[in-house]
């Protein structure tokens, strides 16, 4: 019996040391359960907010809080990733979303996140009003996607991760978006050069900031966000996979690693 219940308890911390990887690199969470300051971070800065559209609303399930961002309103994320993939700005990143859009937002452009210091030009993706495909112009929508068709729907809440890296090899580079673990838009194009439009500003820039839900000319629409994180570098399709869907917890650091020292503790405890 004590034999199995090491087996069991070491297959659990070899698991945890795993989901752990998804910790590495990970520079900002925002969970929006404190009704009373959505704007603070679990993990990294306290986003910035642009516009007076947020408010507290139902996340994924009961337990789970989310926030509502209309039309005009948007975040800056200070995000504390310095240059990197060879060159002078950040080239490579990921981003997640948990996203749900309302019926009344059917339609319209939404936007995801923009790379300058504010939405002072396009959003880098989004949801087309057409079909409610993904992404935008520069990378193709996901109709037209080598990995098949894919469109959304409203009162869906969905994972949607973005893993960026970005080089002057198009054999290299991607922009790949995932939708609850599974790839659904194959964003390899000729304009994802290194230092390009698709880069983020660094953590020693001026502006060290990406933004968040907004666009600069009113492309955007309510959404519901229930988590938003962002890694300095591209997560791996078994890490994304493994994230799950919308509302699944998401690992950081300090959790991960007392996790899995509690799981070996157990394991000396019981040998």
């Amino acid at each position: 019996m004590k034999g199995k219940v090491a087996f069991l308890l070491l297959f659990l911390a070899f698991a945890t040391v795993a989901r752990a990887d998804l910790a590495t690199g990970l520079k900002g969470l925002w969970e929006f359960d404190d009704a009373g300051n959505l704007t603070k971070a679990t993990l990294g800065n306290d986003l910035i907010l642009w516009g007076a559209g947020q408010s507290a609303v139902a996340g994924v399930d009961g337990s789970d809080g989310a926030v509502a961002v209309e039309k005009g309103t948007y975040y800056q994320a200070q995000h504390e990733i310095p240059a990197n993939g060879g060159g002078v700005w950040v080239n490579e990143f990921s981003l997640l979303f948990d996203v749900m859009y309302p019926e009344e937002s059917a339609g319209k452009w939404r936007a995801f996140y923009q790379t300058g210091y504010e939405t002072y030009n396009d959003s880098e993706y989004f949801i087309h009003p057409a079909d409610e495909s993904w992404g935008v112009s520069a990378l193709g929508y996901t109709d037209n996607s080598t990995v098949g068709e894919w469109y959304s729907s409203h009162s869906t809440w969905y994972r949607v991760v973005l893993t960026v890296n970005l080089d002057d090899d198009p054999g290299v580079a991607f922009h790949d978006m995932y939708i609850n673990g599974q790839l659904k838009g194959n964003h390899k194009t000729d304009n994802l050069d290194l230092d390009g439009r698709f880069s983020l500003y660094p953590s020693d820039h001026a502006n060290p900031y990406v933004c968040l839900a907004g666009d600069n000319d009113g492309d955007d629409a309510l959404m519901y966000f229930s988590n938003m994180a962002i890694w300095d570098r591209p997560l791996t399709p078994e890490e994304i996979e493994s994230l799950g869907g919308p509302g699944a917890a998401i690992p950081e650091p300090a959790t991960m690693a007392l996790l899995g020292l509690g799981a070996l503790a157990l394991i000396r405890r019981k040998s």
